[in-house]
Parts: C-alpha cells; sequence; structure tokens
C-alpha cells in the first residue's frame, strides 16, 4: 500500500464517521426517536428533552460532557453497568497511549532500517513502497 491509498483510506474512513455522526445527531433530536434514544430517561417519568437546551448545542457538544462527567453523574444517569465499563474504557485507553507514546519512536525506525526485504544482492525488489519497509511484519 502507497502512501496515497492510505491517505485515500483514512479521509474515506472519516468521511463515514463524520455522515454516521450527524445522521445520529439528527435522528436523535427528533422526538419520535425518544423511546430509542432515552429509554432510562423515559422510564423514570422524565421528559427527555427537559434542560437539554434543544438547538443551541453544537452536534458534537455531548464529546465535552462526556468527558466531564463524574463517576456519580454516570452512575446517576446510566447505572452501574455504564460506570465500570467507562472506567475500564479509559484504562485502555491508558494502556494504548503509552505503549503508543513508548514503543511507536522504538519499532518504527526497526522496522524502516531492517534489510529483510532485501535480497542476496542488497537490492530491494521494486514492488516493495517505502511505506511497506514499516511493516513490523518485514523485522527479523
Amino acid at each position: 500500500m502507497d502512501i496515497s491509498s492510505f491517505v485515500t483510506s483514512l479521509l474515506t474512513s472519516f468521511l463515514i464517521f463524520a455522515v454516521l455522526v450527524l445522521v445520529f445527531t439528527w435522528l436523535s433530536r427528533r422526538p419520535g426517536n425518544a423511546p430509542v434514544y432515552y429509554p432510562s430517561v423515559l422510564l423514570r417519568g422524565l421528559d427527555p428533552w427537559e434542560g437539554r437546551g434543544r438547538g443551541t448545542r453544537s452536534p458534537v457538544g455531548w464529546i465535552r460532557q462526556a468527558f466531564a462527567a463524574s463517576e456519580a453523574d454516570v452512575v446517576a444517569a446510566s447505572g452501574v453497568d455504564a460506570a465500570v465499563y467507562l472506567v475500564f474504557l479509559s484504562s485502555v485507553l491508558a494502556i494504548l497511549a503509552f505503549s503508543a507514546i513508548v514503543l511507536l519512536p522504538v519499532l518504527l525506525p526497526v522496522a524502516g532500517t531492517d534489510h529483510a526485504l532485501e535480497d542476496s544482492t542488497g537490492r530491494v525488489p521494486r514492488n516493495v513502497t517505502d511505506f511497506e519497509r514499516l511493516a513490523l511484519g518485514n523485522v527479523q
């Protein structure tokens, strides 16, 4: 895979993600879909639109609220299972971020300077791009 194919794939995936977020936002704001998106609020007898400031928030304004919510807020709104799941996800995120910070500066230079793709004369085949040389499967 060359760089242009990778960037095209990345942009296509991001475009699909953005469209799906906008569709979710549009559908969740329709009053007819309240039983789908806010069932626990309706079961408690509360109005799902009360205190939400309909039309004043941006489509991604919920992200700031999600990161600012305390564990007690999550338990009150969604239950203990959701709070435990969010603790699990934050732990996984911390482990992956630490791994990326520590391992990528070590592994990418090792993969880029390895000579596993060269033949006996020291030449790399023409069909191998520079991007493919960084694949960790090429390190011996």
